[in-house]
């Protein structure tokens, strides 16, 4: 796909709404300013992930707001450079890794935009054959989509979710 037709097909998605495939996280897990603010947004940010990979995939849009305003990746009015590019998509490819494991990396894919002089970051993530669990508190949680919304399976859902879908 071209640069155009992938920018086009990102405008649509902004102006959609959140949906199973589709959802908006205003402000980056990549916020070095803000440990504990990039704390929450690692926690949403995984939560999210996860959820597209145990569910059928999707797209998950980095500086946007859950009205679909252009927020950017901008830190504090800082500007966001071309070389961060490579920097951001290397501390989320990590944070995959360590995080949900080194197996489910090769399950996303990262594309930049600058609109409205603004940058975001679209993550394409595939669906997972295996199931995703996120730590959180030293337990692990398995999230799906449900339409717009994130789902936490309590154990006997989540048993029965793995046996119907794996």
């Amino acid at each position: 796909m071209s640069k155009k037709e992938r920018l086009k097909n990102l405008k649509t998605l902004i102006n959609s709404s959140e949906n199973q495939q589709l959802a908006f996280l205003s402000t980056s897990p990549c916020d070095l300013k803000q440990p504990k603010a990039a704390a929450t947004t690692e926690k949403e940010f995984l939560k999210s992930v996860a959820s597209f990979m145990n569910s059928g995939g999707g797209n998950l849009l980095i500086g946007v707001d859950k009205g679909g305003a252009i927020i950017g990746l901008e830190n504090g009015g800082q500007r966001f450079k071309k070389s961060d590019r490579k920097r951001f998509s290397d501390y989320i490819g990590q944070l995959i890794s360590d995080k949900l494991g080194p197996q489910f990396c090769s399950l996303t894919s990262y594309h930049f935009y600058k609109l409205d002089k603004k940058h975001i970051c679209q993550i394409e993530i595939s669906k997972s054959d295996i199931p995703v669990y996120v730590p959180i508190n030293s337990s692990y949680h398995m999230y799906i989509r449900v339409g717009d919304i994130i789902r936490n399976l309590n154990l006997h859902e989540m048993l029965e979710y793995i046996e119907s879908r794996y």
